[in-house]
């Protein structure tokens, strides 16, 4: 904590009913303002931009007392002509003290840290001001859907202040009949099941809220995808309905081999398409209805079944070749194909049995793979790639605690690949995720409102870059009080 020149602190008198003892003839009667110099931060901005100070707190303290009976936000008022600052506190103090003899300081506060000034002069309370109770909602209109449901109201006002809510319509009431202090009231809204749109009006606190209520839309339904292909095993297939949340609809199908459920439902919801197997060689198709939309379900033919030689295989970083046969049924028509361009296949197609050749190109990179489709078989190739090796420049970065954007250089040899990571810290936000041979990589640094230094690392290729971060300086203290 910074301690620098503390605010001069004054309350001015607001007249008694009665006498509390006190401790010096001195002692200041039932004051309500607060007066003070501001910190000589005030009007200081940190290098990120945010203001060392942002705000202001009175903390008032029964004589003897080292913890504060209340605490309250004073903002941060702008100086007055003749340099201090003075705030009407007895609309802001929360709970209000008993009668007694009480101390003041004040808090700047800031986004590091905090500075108190020393003890006011003292000051009696002989009388709790009587509170004028105010009332304010969050909002005065709420349009709502036309289903059932709840919406939420804030009612704001001192916490000794009573309402009541009530309504105007049958279909709109609200959650709670009555209050004291702040609160939320629940709106609650009946579904409207006709087609003209309606409002009423909700009173909370002597307030008038509108409510606007939608009207129930027309049923209108449709279903997606218009059209689904199963393989000749069977399976399932999912189709969305989309409608109002009270609109039926119903689901049939035009053959035994295709089924769709639930046979009925109701607004938006998943209707499930279920196919048998297909034994025979040909493919079939047929039509459901889900509310009312067809969807074409098409089923392959049974397939031709094969098998290969192996599963797969190997070739080194300089590139090669190799077979692969083919066993299938006769008149079993077959293709085949690479998933890479670096692989090359041939024949592309056969019947029955045969074989196979792929070739692979030299690889300037990593180890990689490709996936080699054969008569409807996955074949994998891996292919051997270079020695990698990777440095980072510089290895640890000292960093202020303030948001920034960081720079690493990364090299390896040409052809590797590398990523980044961050293990630590979601104060580390990466720019750059991965990068090829030599380059750069970029982070941007939170600012660090820890209030300690931290540590975090990036790891590139397998190499770390630590990262140590300071933290920004906490704000002056605020001058010495003094009560009047």
């Amino acid at each position: 904590m910074k301690r620098n020149a503390l605010p001069l602190l004054a309350l001015l008198f607001l007249g008694i009913a009665s006498i509390v003892p006190v401790q010096a003839q001195t002692t200041i009667v039932n004051p309500r303002i607060v007066e003070f110099d501001p910190s000589a931060d005030h009007s200081t901005l940190g290098a990120d931009g945010q203001s060392l100070v942002q705000r202001y707190e009175l903390r008032i303290f029964t004589l003897g007392n080292t913890q504060p009976y209340t605490t309250t936000d004073l903002g941060k008022p702008a100086p007055e002509t003749d340099g201090k600052i003075r705030v009407d506190f007895t609309t802001k103090v929360s709970p209000w003290p008993p009668d007694g003899n009480y101390e003041a300081r004040v808090a700047a506060v800031g986004p590091s840290g905090l500075g108190v000034s020393d003890p006011s002069n003292t000051f009696a309370l002989v009388s709790s001001p009587v509170p004028t109770c105010t009332y304010t909602l969050s909002s005065s209109n709420l349009s709502v859907a036309a289903s059932s449901g709840t919406s939420p109201l804030t009612v704001t006002t001192g916490s000794t202040c009573a309402w009541t809510a009530t309504s105007n319509a049958a279909w709109l009431a609200p959650g709670t009949a009555s209050g004291t202090g702040t609160a939320t009231v629940s709106v609650i809204v009946s579904a409207n099941t006709t087609t003209t749109a309606r409002t009423a009006t909700l009173t909370i606190a002597g307030q008038a809220v509108t409510v606007s209520q939608a009207a129930v839309a027309p049923c209108v339904y449709s279903a997606s995808p218009s059209s689904v292909s199963i393989g000749a095993s069977g399976g399932t297939s999912s189709v969305n309905v989309t409608a109002g949340g009270s609109c039926g609809w119903t689901a049939t199908s035009e053959d035994v081999w295709a089924s769709v459920s639930p046979a009925s439902g109701s607004g938006s919801a998943p209707a499930t398409i279920t196919v048998a197997p297909n034994t025979s060689t040909s493919p079939r198709s047929t039509t459901v209805f889900v509310a009312n939309r067809p969807i074409n379900v098409t089923q392959a033919a049974a397939p031709c079944t094969f098998s290969l030689s192996a599963t797969g295989g190997s070739v080194p970083a300089a590139g090669g070749g190799g077979t692969v046969n083919v066993s299938g049924g006769s008149g079993c028509g077959w293709t085949a194909s690479s998933n890479v361009a670096w692989v090359t296949v041939a024949p592309g197609a056969g019947t029955a049995a045969g074989t196979v050749t792929f070739n692979a190109a030299p690889n300037s990179g990593g180890v990689r793979t490709a996936t080699l489709t054969i008569a409807g078989r996955s074949y994998l190739l891996t292919q051997a790639g270079l020695s990698c090796s990777y440095s980072l420049t510089p290895s640890n970065i000292s960093a202020s605690g303030y948001t920034e954007t960081i720079t690493i250089g990364a090299a390896s040899p040409s052809g590797c690949t590398w990523t980044v990571s961050t293990a630590s810290s979601s104060w580390i936000a990466l720019a750059t995720t991965s990068g090829t041979a030599n380059g750069t990589v970029s982070a941007t640094l939170s600012r660090n409102s820890t209030k300690a230094i931290r540590t975090g690392t990036i790891v590139v290729g397998g190499q770390t870059c630590t990262i140590t971060q300071a933290t920004p300086p906490a704000p002056s203290q605020p001058k010495k009080p003094h009560i009047k």
